[in-house]
């Protein structure tokens, strides 16, 4: 009897570790990186190009455009776009400028915006979610912020998929969770498949208690509940026989 109620102690006794194990190895780290504060000094002058350029639609430097960086401040996209409508004499044209630049290009230019790094896809996120404030506020070029918006949400909630396929532990992440999570408040949802595991360690950090007992509870059989209860029986005799077995070493 004895040694079976030693081998059930150490069974149970190595899933606490397992468990400790997963709980301390999920990085908790919630300092949330935010966007770099806006430049007020323009990097591209749009002006001088317009000036200069036979045929802007195939002559518009992209890679310098992207470069400058001054596509992050509102007031500078604005009047970017402001100048391509009056040259070209079409404002669907000049969005379509822009919104090749903010699309394609830009995630060429710069492929970590949608890379590994979870601070980087959170910044991403911030400033992509920006365009859907923009197109609120501009009615005139609400099209184009909105497809903007659209094409890096989209971008972002499918790297979190391949992340998460990639590094099943990643979903117990407190900042992977947080981008999740906003990522939901703006109707962008990831398919993320959350194991047991990853669900129960979940429950533990956010203290869900209740939820974690009842979880467990319902799906559980009845074979389940009675093995569990069995276990659990012979694990307090167990171990209350080893703390009597202490005790009369102390003693003696």
């Amino acid at each position: 009897m004895k040694k079976y109620v030693l081998i059930i102690s150490s069974v149970v006794l190595l899933l606490f570790i397992f468990m400790g194990y997963k709980l301390l190895s999920t990085n908790q780290e919630n300092n949330v990186p935010t966007v770099k504060t806006q430049t007020l000094t323009r990097n591209f002058n749009i002006g001088a190009f317009l000036k200069n350029s036979n045929d802007v639609v195939k002559e518009f430097p992209y890679d310098k455009y992207i470069a400058s960086g001054d596509y992050q401040t509102y007031s500078f996209l604005r009047n970017d776009i402001d100048q391509l409508s009056n040259k070209l004499k079409d404002n669907s044209t000049a969005q379509s400028v822009i919104y090749e630049a903010l699309t394609n290009s830009l995630i060429k230019g710069k492929p970590a915006l949608i890379g590994s790094e979870i601070d980087s896809l959170i910044v991403t996120f911030q400033w992509a979610d920006k365009f859907r404030i923009y197109a609120e506020a501009d009615s005139i070029n609400s099209n184009l912020y909105s497809a903007v918006n659209e094409f890096w949400m989209s971008k972002l909630t499918d790297r979190l998929v391949a992340i998460s396929s990639e590094n099943s532990n990643i979903v117990n992440n407190f900042k992977f969770r947080y981008l999740i999570t906003k990522c939901n408040e703006v109707k962008y949802s990831a398919s993320i498949n959350n194991n047991s595991i990853s669900k129960f360690i979940q429950n533990l950090l956010n203290s869900n208690w209740t939820h974690l007992f009842r979880q467990t509870w319902n799906q559980a059989s009845k074979l389940q509940l009675s093995l569990l209860f069995i276990i659990g029986f012979i694990t307090i005799i167990s171990y209350s026989l080893l703390i009597k077995s202490i005790i009369k070493l102390i003693k003696k």
